[in-house]
C-alpha cells in the first residue's frame, strides 16, 4: 500500500462480542468481508461461548484480517469490547452487534464524516431493523436519545424510513451496536465501564465523549442491518426482567455519577416513581428473590456512582442534549 493510500485509509479495528452467538456471528462476519474500505482489522471477543459454538468460530475460514479472543469468563458487552480495545491497532475504532450485517460502504461513510472535522469523537449510521426478511424501511436506531430520569433509548425506534433521518446531524449518544469512535479518546478517558456488564455503556462512554469536547454526528451514508435483541432472546427466558435488571442498576449509578442537582431535584419524584414501576413489576413477575436481588445490586451501584461523581459531575455540557420526556 502506498504512503498515500495509508493517509487516505488509516486502520480501522472492528470489534465484535459474541456470546453463543452462532450462526449469526457468521452472517456478520461474511458482510465484513464484503467491505470496500481497504484498511481494516477485525477483532472477535467471544465471551466464554460453547465449546461447539467456539468450534464453529475456529474452524470457519475469512478473507479477513481475523483476530479471536476467547476471553474465559463471560465479561459482557462492555468487558468484551474492553478486551477487543486492548487489542486494537487501529486509528479508529469501530464497534458491531456479533447479530448485524453491515453495508459494504459502511466503514467508508463513518471516517468520511470523522476525518472531515477533528472535532467530532464519535459517528453512528442509520440503522435498519431485520427480522426473518430484510426490513430496511424499518428503523432499529438513528443515533439514540436520554432524558432528564436516565433512561436512553434509540432514536426514530420502528419508524418507518420516509426520508425523516436522511440528514447527517449531530445527535444525543451514538448506539453501541454500530459506531466509531476515535482511538485517541480511550487514551484520554478510560475503556467502557465493565461494571455495567451490558446495557447503558455506551451512554456512560458517549458522556465522556462529550465530556472531552467532541461531537457525535449522524451519518445517514453509514447502514447497518440489525436482527434486534437475538442475544438476548438466547440468553434469558424473560427478557423484561433481564434487559431492566441491568438497565436500571446502570441507569441509577448513570444519576449519581453524572446528572447535576439542577437536574436531579426537579425531577426527584418521577426518578423515584420510574423506579418504584420496575420495582412493581419484579414483585410481581420474578419475585421476592428476583426483587430483593434488583434492591441490592441497584444500592452498590448508586454508592459507586456517587463515589466517582466527584470527577465528572462538574461538566455539565452534555445536558443540552437532555429530552425532556415524561
Amino acid at each position: 500500500m502506498s504512503q498515500r493510500s495509508k493517509v487516505s485509509y488509516p486502520l480501522v479495528s472492528i470489534i465484535l462480542v459474541t456470546y453463543n452467538g452462532w450462526p449469526f456471528i457468521r452472517d456478520c462476519l461474511k458482510s465484513l468481508e464484503r467491505l470496500r474500505y481497504p484498511d481494516v482489522e477485525v477483532i472477535v471477543g467471544d465471551n466464554a461461548s460453547t465449546r461447539s459454538q467456539q468450534g464453529k468460530l475456529r474452524s470457519q475460514t475469512y478473507n479477513l484480517n481475523l483476530q479471536l479472543i476467547f476471553n474465559p469468563e463471560n465479561t459482557g458487552f462492555a468487558g468484551g469490547c474492553n478486551r477487543g480495545l486492548l487489542a486494537a491497532k487501529g486509528e479508529y475504532i469501530a464497534l458491531l452487534n456479533n447479530d448485524a450485517t453491515a453495508d459494504p460502504l459502511w466503514i467508508n461513510a463513518l471516517v468520511e464524516v470523522v476525518e472531515r472535522d477533528p472535532t467530532i469523537g464519535l459517528v453512528v449510521g442509520k440503522i435498519y431493523r431485520i427480522d426473518r426478511k430484510p426490513k430496511p424501511e424499518v428503523f432499529d436506531s438513528a443515533g439514540s436519545l436520554y432524558n432528564q430520569i436516565g433512561s436512553a433509548w434509540s432514536r426514530g425506534y420502528l419508524e418507518t424510513d420516509a426520508g425523516q433521518y436522511d440528514r447527517e446531524e449531530e445527535v444525543p449518544m451514538g448506539t453501541g451496536g454500530a459506531c466509531l469512535f476515535r482511538r485517541s479518546i480511550i487514551e484520554k478517558t478510560y475503556l467502557f465501564d465493565e461494571s455495567f456488564f451490558m446495557y447503558m455503556e455506551e451512554l456512560d462512554f458517549c458522556l465522556r465523549v462529550r465530556q472531552l469536547g467532541y461531537r457525535i454526528v449522524y451519518t445517514p451514508k453509514a447502514v447497518v442491518y440489525h436482527r434486534f435483541s437475538l442475544s438476548v432472546k438466547k440468553a434469558a427466558a424473560n427478557q423484561v426482567l433481564f434487559k431492566q435488571f441491568y438497565g436500571n442498576r446502570a441507569r441509577i449509578k448513570i444519576l449519581a455519577k453524572y446528572y447535576p442537582w439542577s437536574i436531579l431535584i426537579p425531577n426527584f419524584w418521577l426518578i423515584i416513581a420510574s423506579f418504584g414501576f420496575w420495582d412493581i413489576y419484579f414483585l410481581r413477575f420474578g419475585g421476592i428473590k428476583k426483587f430483593w436481588e434488583l434492591k441490592v445490586n441497584q444500592w452498590r451501584f448508586l454508592r459507586a456512582g456517587l463515589r466517582e461523581r466527584r470527577n465528572f459531575a462538574g461538566n455539565t455540557a452534555w445536558t443540552q442534549w437532555i429530552v425532556r420526556q415524561g
